[in-house]
C-alpha cells in the first residue's frame, strides 16, 4: 500500500459529511492534511468532524454551505484560508449528481441542477 504525505497541505473537501466525500477527506486527514469540510446540514456535518477527528491526522473543521449559493461557497473559502492562514491547495469538488432514478425519468432540471 502506498502511504501518502500530504502534511500541512491544506485541502477542502466539499459535500464531505458521508459517502465518497467524508472518506476522501478522512484519508487526507490521515495523511496529515488541513482539512475542511462542507455540507448542508450543521448537525451531520458535525458528526462527520468528530468521526475525521477519531484517527491521528492534522487539523479538520467544518462549514455549513449550500454549494448552490455561491455567496456561500465564498464565504467558506475565505473562513477554511482564514481558520489555516493559507490558501487552499487541493480543492475536492464532490457535489452530488442528479437523484438517482431511471434515465428515461432524469429531465433537463435534474440535470441542470447536477452541474451547477
Amino acid at each position: 500500500m502506498v502511504n501518502y504525505d500530504f502534511n500541512g497541505k491544506i485541502v477542502l473537501v466539499t459535500a464531505a459529511s458521508k459517502g465518497i466525500g467524508l472518506a476522501i477527506a478522512q484519508e487526507f486527514y490521515k495523511a496529515g492534511a488541513n482539512v475542511a469540510i462542507c455540507a448542508r446540514n450543521e448537525s451531520v456535518l458535525k458528526d462527520a468532524v468528530d468521526k475525521i477527528k477519531e484517527n491521528n491526522g492534522g487539523e479538520i473543521i467544518g462549514y455549513a454551505a449550500d454549494l448552490k449559493n455561491f455567496s456561500q461557497c465564498e464565504q467558506m473559502i475565505d473562513k477554511a484560508e482564514s481558520y489555516f492562514s493559507s490558501s487552499i491547495e487541493i480543492l475536492i469538488n464532490n457535489s452530488g449528481g442528479p437523484p438517482p432514478k431511471k434515465i428515461m425519468d432524469t429531465d433537463d432540471n435534474d440535470w441542470s441542477d447536477a452541474i451547477n
